[in-house]
């Protein structure tokens, strides 16, 4: 950690009576985290263990985000905690909250699945619509669909008292049906659906008793808008669907005014228990201890003093002092800005080294590059500067500016194979695998790859395949040419 302002050191130990007076100073006060105790040199007591808030980190922010949830459905973001919030500080019943939460959830779930069930027949009652506009059916000459349709049209007549059965039986399908005519204790109805759907339906209108039947032209041509009767339907279900949402928004609205006030007293508690995790405490007394910026200890130390009323023990400790703190290893944090000035001697721009195309500086035979021409960049980039700047010191020196080298001699590749015995017989060793009786039980890796025997078995199947290209050299498209004399490969 980089740090660009002077630390001190803060050691306090205050009663425990005073412990949310203070943790409600530090909040205050921006102090939010601070080093466990466990990690200074203190022996620890017996009688001495964390200073457990009332109610878990995880359940307050668990709660507080199920809030936030609920109120983005209608657009409320809300607000963070103010100094009158922290002051009138209340204590959350989380179960009660909970119970309160469960019950909103609950009423948005069975809405919600009203809505999804409109959704699903919207969806099919617009199949329906597409196939009617698109191969017609014309109601007034008594003209079915066309055979490459996915229509299905019929008519027939049932008992009256088993109509509102048959019309709730079917709104779970893509269907139209619309009542034509009612005489002598019979209902009589076009009924148009989907091919596909022939099966359920034809045991829908054998439980309510239908019988087909052909109706008049007159009857027929009264009710021949299919596409209006469809398109009518469908605005009848969007209203309700409309007003279903506004029935989870009125809901929400309700609710809205305690779930703000919920989620900023949830806040409070919640930056309050995350303070407190780095307290340790005994039966009577909280320590904590931090680094803060040495610009707040006389405020802080105050503010301590104030909300303990005196009853607390504060020590300083300055960053800069003598003190000798154990440790294992050191590692310095240092910036990754060079720091160039005039005194090198080079030609700068805007705090960096000035070069050409080359890498040259102002400076004959002085090349330069990386963070100290470029600024911070990726390694990457630093290396290939690097190799570029080495070429022009290279060629500046006489040389050809090149700076390849081999690292290893080339390896050739040794002709002979040899003959195995059987080599063409030699079976694919496989690997083990773990019984699917047993995999199906966790996630622990099943393929367990091959054991040493096999996978010696499995090199000796080896035809070293490299060697064809030293047999056979690799041609490509662009090798093979055709011109005037015909040269074909």
């Amino acid at each position: 950690m980089i740090l660009t302002t002077a630390m001190t050191q803060l050691f306090a130990v205050v009663l425990r009576r005073d412990k949310e007076r203070v943790t409600e100073t530090l909040l205050r006060e921006g102090v939010m985290q601070f080093l466990s105790t466990s990690e200074l040199d203190i022996e620890p007591r017996h009688n001495q263990s964390g200073a457990a808030p009332d109610a878990s980190l995880a359940e307050l922010s668990d709660m507080r985000k199920r809030i936030e949830g609920i109120l983005h459905t209608v657009g409320t973001i809300p607000s963070a905690p103010q100094e009158t919030d922290l002051q009138n500080r209340a204590p959350v019943n989380l179960a009660k909250e909970a119970e309160r939460l469960d019950r909103i959830d609950g009423e948005r779930e069975s809405i919600r699945e009203r809505q999804r069930s409109l959704q699903q027949e919207i969806l099919k009652l617009e199949d329906l619509r597409r196939q009617v506009n698109l191969y017609g059916v014309d109601l007034g000459k008594l003209q079915a669909p066309a055979r490459q349709s996915m229509l299905a049209m019929q008519t027939g007549r049932l008992p009256a008292s088993n109509a509102k059965r048959f019309e709730e039986s079917l709104k779970g399908l893509p269907a139209l049906h619309m009542a034509l005519a009612q005489q002598d204790g019979m209902v009589h109805y076009l009924l148009l659906s989907m091919k596909r759907d022939q099966e359920p339906i034809e045991r829908i209108l054998s439980s309510v008793g239908w019988t087909k039947v052909e109706m008049s032209q007159e009857v027929l041509s009264a009710r021949k808008n299919l596409s209006g009767d469809l398109t009518a339907k469908l605005q009848a279900l969007t209203e309700e669907q409309k007003k279903l949402q506004d029935r989870v928004t009125d809901l929400i609205r309700q609710e809205e005014p305690h779930l703000k006030d919920l989620w900023v007293r949830l806040r409070i508690q919640e930056l309050c228990a995350k303070i407190q995790a780095s307290f340790q405490s005994s039966s009577r007394t909280v320590i904590f201890a931090g680094w803060l910026a040495s610009s707040m200890k006389e405020r802080l130390s105050a503010k301590i003093a104030e909300a303990c009323e005196g009853r607390c023990y504060l020590e300083w400790h300055d960053a800069d002092s003598d003190e000798t703190i154990p440790c294992d290893t050191v590692i310095f944090a240092v910036g990754q800005r060079p720091d160039i000035t005039e005194d090198f001697g080079l030609a700068l721009s805007r705090g960096r080294i000035a070069v050409d195309d080359t890498l040259r500086t102002d400076v004959d035979g002085v090349f330069a590059a990386g963070d100290a021409v470029y600024g911070t960049a990726s390694v990457i980039k630093a290396i290939a500067a690097g190799r570029l700047a080495a070429e022009q010191a290279d060629r500046y020196l006489g040389g050809e500016g090149n700076i390849d080298e081999a690292l290893a001699p080339e390896q050739h590749r040794c002709p002979y194979i040899g003959t195995i015995e059987g080599f063409s017989a030699m079976p694919r060793e496989e690997a083990s695998v773990v019984p699917a009786t047993e995999r199906v039980q966790s996630f622990c890796t099943m393929d367990l790859g091959l054991d040493e025997q096999g996978a010696h078995a499995e090199a000796c199947r080896c035809l070293q395949c490299d060697l064809r290209l030293d047999i056979a050299p690799q041609r490509f498209w662009s090798s093979f040419t055709g011109g005037e004399g015909g040269d074909h490969a």
